[in-house]
């Protein structure tokens, strides 16, 4: 789990990233903070899983930050001495929070609670749902192999269900739909699910299935790359 710690001083910050690595093999600390404005600036191009955040900080405390995150919904723990926070914290919403000095059995409490959120998010974040005439069709996004289309229609192509035709043109399905990091544009009319490519070459790609789609010349090295990085 990818989390951020935020805290004005800095032997807080070395603590908890301390008892977070004693305790936890699969969490990876992204970023320590001591500025909570620096942190508002990574946070405008980052999305952590969780954030970590003291309350009392000089500048802007951590209840400020919590209603400037609020629209991000990243679950944010407060890690404060001070138990008379609670009320606020429990008013703005905040995933969850912890006194200290830290217990080792409230941050396993927390982090297991954390991690359960991460899952879910993931399983919703994981799905779409089409409208199609009068149908509400809701999908997996790991089952679509790859999406054409030819003016204002598009298909979406799948491995073990019927294709489906959707009124939006090759534009608006990446917008709505797949701006993920697994989509690629392998041509102005195919749209391939990188985690179903099987074999390409300079002119085409074989996806699960032995499905082939064209792939544009000068989309080749882009391609190359972006497979590389997943291996």
């Amino acid at each position: 789990m990818n989390v951020i710690l935020i805290d004005d001083e800095q032997h807080a910050l070395d603590l908890l990233e301390f008892h977070l690595n004693s305790n936890f093999k699969d969490v990876t600390i992204l970023e320590k903070f001591q500025n909570p404005t620096r942190a508002l600036i990574y946070l405008k191009e980052h999305r952590p899983d969780l954030i970590f955040m003291d309350v009392d900080m000089p500048g802007i405390t951590g209840l400020e930050m919590g209603e400037l995150l609020e629209s991000m919904q990243i679950p944010i723990v407060f890690v404060t001495a001070h138990s008379s926070y609670a009320i606020p914290a429990i008013k703005l919403n905040v995933f969850d929070y912890l006194l200290k000095p830290i217990n080792t059995e409230e941050l396993q409490r927390v982090y297991a609670k954390a991690k359960e959120k991460v899952r879910l998010n993931k399983e919703l974040s994981d799905k779409i749902e089409f409208k199609i005439s009068n149908r509400h069709v809701i999908v997996q996004r790991g089952e679509v192999l790859y999406v054409s289309s030819e003016g204002n229609y598009s298909t979406v192509h799948f491995l073990d269900r019927p294709e489906l035709m959707i009124t939006k043109n090759m534009k608006k399905m990446i917008e709505d739909y797949f701006n993920g990091p697994d989509f690629f544009r392998a041509h102005r009319s195919y749209l391939v699910n990188l985690n179903h490519v099987t074999e390409y070459n300079n002119h085409e790609i074989v996806l699960s299935g032995d499905r082939t789609v064209s792939l544009a010349r000068n989309n080749v090295d882009e391609l190359k790359a972006k497979m590389g990085e997943r291996f």
